[in-house]
């Protein structure tokens, strides 16, 4: 059984190779409903870590709006949790930094 989170990264890694980002953006969606659909327990921390890399990509298509609200989103998502995967707090907050410097 593989770990969700590891999914997650993999994911991400795949979906960098989408020439365009429209495409990305569906597939990585089409990954977090599949999480759902697992009912699993811990698929807030796989979902917030895909979640960050597709506001990355709105931010690169100049979405800042969207972008600025998924990481509002994935925020209060991370506030609530415990026992976060450094991994997750690490794209988190590069993605944000990309967002300010972008401003």
């Amino acid at each position: 059984k593989i770990n969700l989170l590891k999914l997650a990264h993999f994911a991400v890694l795949v979906s960098r190779q989408y020439p365009e980002k429209e495409a990305a953006v569906s597939y990585l969606e089409g990954v977090i409903e599949k999480l759902r659909a697992t009912k699993e327990s811990r698929i807030n921390e796989p979902i917030s870590y895909i979640e960050t890399q597709i506001a990355l990509f709105k931010l690169e298509q100049g979405d800042q709006k969207e972008c600025k609200k998924i990481l509002e989103d994935v925020k209060s998502s991370l506030d609530s949790m415990t026992d976060i995967d450094p991994s997750v707090y690490a794209n988190f907050f590069w993605v944000s930094s990309q967002y300010h410097k972008f401003r």
